[in-house]
């Protein structure tokens, strides 16, 4: 009886264990964040609340090219783990995250606002998935990718097991971002259209000292 108490216990600690470490994890707390702030159309927001917007994702700059997929975007993020055994069990560990993003406008019903991804903490969804490993050799262009990271797919005598994800915000999709920002003169002629009072000024956000940017395109932050 006295061992199956122990067992039991055993159990729930490490049950408690993962269900803590899922719900603090990085990604759900920046989403938990997001969720929580009031969403506002851009025509609406002020810069000194917190608060989050949601439209569709227009590109200010040239765009980027993803590493690993090929994929034209405005911000791109790649993780790579390696999987380490530990005894007769084992466990994924990241050994790269490369993020890159550029300048983007997102657009709702009311407006425009213009974002600057800069610093940024970002919770993309990771839509393409490579793998490498024992009879699996990395492609050149994963070969490349490690490289310029400073590591490669082949230990001592093997490969090693690596899973790469990347996930973008391409033009045309649906974005949330949420932070503090500012007003500023719009230099777009088409921001004169509509009659607005705010017409003239764009909406600006990026990442400052006194509040964090968040952007995600992760459906559980997206209002439908």
């Amino acid at each position: 009886m006295f061992m199956n108490v122990i067992i039991a216990a055993v159990i729930l600690f490490v049950l408690g264990a993962v269900i803590a470490g899922y719900y603090f994890s990085r990604d759900n707390r920046i989403k938990r964040a997001m969720r929580a702030a009031p969403l506002v159309a851009a025509r609406d927001f002020q810069g000194d609340q917190l608060a989050r917007l949601q439209g569709t994702l227009r590109y200010a700059t040239e765009p980027l090219t993803a590493p690993l997929s090929g994929r034209s975007c405005a911000l791109y993020v790649v993780q790579v783990e390696e999987y380490r055994s530990n005894g007769k069990s084992g466990s994924w560990h990241e050994i790269i995250r490369e993020e890159e993003g550029r300048e983007f406008f997102l657009d709702d019903d009311s407006g425009s606002a213009f974002v600057r991804p800069d610093g940024a903490d970002t919770v993309l969804v990771k839509d393409a998935h490579f793998r490498s490993g024992t009879l699996n050799d990395a492609t050149p262009g994963l070969e490349a990718f490690l490289n310029r990271n400073g590591t490669k797919s082949t230990g001592w005598l093997f490969n090693r097991s690596l899973r790469y994800k990347e996930g973008v915000l391409e033009a045309g999709e649906l974005v949330a971002v949420c932070g503090r920002g500012v007003r500023e003169a719009d230099p777009d002629p088409r921001s004169a259209q509509g009659g607005y009072r705010e017409s003239a000024t764009r909406v600006v956000l990026s990442q400052s000292l006194h509040a964090p940017l968040y952007i995600s395109d992760d459906p559980s932050v997206l209002t439908g």
